[in-house]
């Protein structure tokens, strides 16, 4: 079976051989490749910046890289015959589109039509946009936007409309496309009710490989401690969390919040530089930080490499997802596999990740008062942290089992192939 995959990142196997910096979320994407390798001739293809078709075999898998003359935000109709190319060259029994955030995967519909053509929902971009500012108001965007952001044309604004720029090119492929893969009741509800006679197939996502090993242990954490995976934009509600910060504080004077990502609110340190360097977001950080008087209980870890993520979910008391929506996090799902307590935000599809009391303890967004007290429940509750541990770290080995979900995508290429 010849099976083509679209991607919008290049898989970190081939950023090594090409040269191409590393992007840490491909991850959990690379670990379902190497599952499928041995069983199809696996082609993986993605966009760069080049002028040729280049295209190498690394370890059993073929990768393509496509030149294109746009930023990957736009349609670049130049790739129109690179992906005719490659298709009469490959001729793939199936076409597997990941990701609906960027029109990569359109460049080939348009060239070589939607012909066993499968596409994997991640993100609902199209919907983020509505919640991209997370319950910021346009006084505190106004207030907060900086000069860096006016140059580069990366307000929160800016950066919204974007969102809804590329949740146009969403709509294409959900208009259009015959077969859809999802993973929750959220996004089914979504495609459903914009192409109702779509093919929806139900596969759950396969992690990075680091973190189906290791088991948190109560008696070795940081107590009072809480870890968050991304800060670097308003969707992922950090905001909200540091508001909540001065109840749990109260109760627990030591607790501490540990974040991945680089310090946002680094440069505002500087306060002539503060307005003209820093990002919107990371001004409006830093001021919330400075006026709860939170800076001696926030770390940021800078970037951090799989086995760093993993050591950090370990030591955590609790891992925090506090988004204005998601679809299924990942983070949540390293988390429940290592069985770190999980308290998430309830929007999206994350109710098809965390079943309230049981495995993980879910709040309203934007509710700081019950956020905070979801955080202090486990905190002063060991044998409720012990329970959502064991009860998420049981529920996530199933719905992330590796062979599971690699014959679950097998057997949909071979219904796909069926059909053709």
């Amino acid at each position: 079976m010849r099976v083509l995959w679209i991607t919008n990142n290049l898989l970190p196997d081939a950023c090594e051989f090409f040269g191409i910096s590393k992007v840490v979320k491909t991850g959990w994407l690379h670990s379902s490749a190497n599952q499928i390798k041995n069983h199809v001739e696996l082609y993986i293809a993605t966009l760069y910046v080049g002028y040729k078709i280049k295209k190498q075999l690394i370890n059993g898998i073929t990768y393509i890289l496509i030149p294109s003359k746009k930023d990957r935000r736009e349609l670049d109709e130049s790739t129109y015959q690179h992906w005719k190319k490659i298709n009469k060259e490959i001729f793939p029994e199936v076409i597997h589109i990941h990701g609906t955030e960027y029109p990569i995967g359109l460049g080939y519909i348009n060239a070589c039509g939607t012909e066993k053509v499968v596409v994997s929902i991640q993100g609902l971009i199209s919907v983020c946009a509505n919640y991209y500012n997370a319950g910021m108001n346009n006084w505190d965007i106004l207030f907060s936007t900086t000069l860096r952001d006016i140059i580069k044309s990366q307000t929160l604004w800016n950066n919204r409309n974007n969102f809804a720029k590329q949740g146009r090119y969403e709509m294409e492929y959900f208009c259009h496309i015959k077969n859809i893969i999802g993973r929750t009741e959220w996004d089914y509800a979504h495609l459903s009710a914009i192409n109702p006679t779509a093919h929806y197939f139900f596969n759950n996502e396969t992690l990075r490989d680091v973190f189906y090993e290791g088991e948190w242990d109560i008696t070795k954490i940081q107590r009072h401690s809480i870890f968050v995976s991304q800060a670097n934009y308003p969707l992922k509600g950090f905001h909200i969390l540091l508001q909540a910060m001065p109840i749990i504080l109260h109760r627990f004077p030591g607790t501490k919040i540990y974040v991945a990502g680089f310090d946002l609110t680094q440069v505002c340190k500087n306060v002539i530089q503060a307005k003209i360097r820093a990002t919107t977001y990371g001004y409006y950080l830093y001021s919330l930080i400075q006026k709860l008087e939170l800076s001696d209980y926030i770390q940021f870890l800078g970037r951090l490499e799989e086995y760093e993520m993993k050591k950090n979910y370990l030591q955590a008391h609790v891992f925090v997802s506090a988004s204005g929506v998601e679809n299924s996090s990942n983070s949540i799902g390293e988390a429940q596999l290592l069985g770190t307590p999980v308290v998430a935000s309830f929007v999206g599809g994350t109710d098809s990740l965390v079943e309230n009391f049981k495995t993980g303890l879910l709040y309203p967004f934007e509710d700081i008062p019950r956020l905070a007290y979801s955080i202090i429940r486990i905190f002063s509750d060991d044998e409720l942290a012990l329970k959502l541990s064991m009860k998420g770290r049981e529920v996530a080995s199933i719905r992330h089992d590796k062979i599971r979900n690699r014959n679950q995508l097998l057997n949909i290429y071979k219904g796909i192939i069926r059909k053709s």
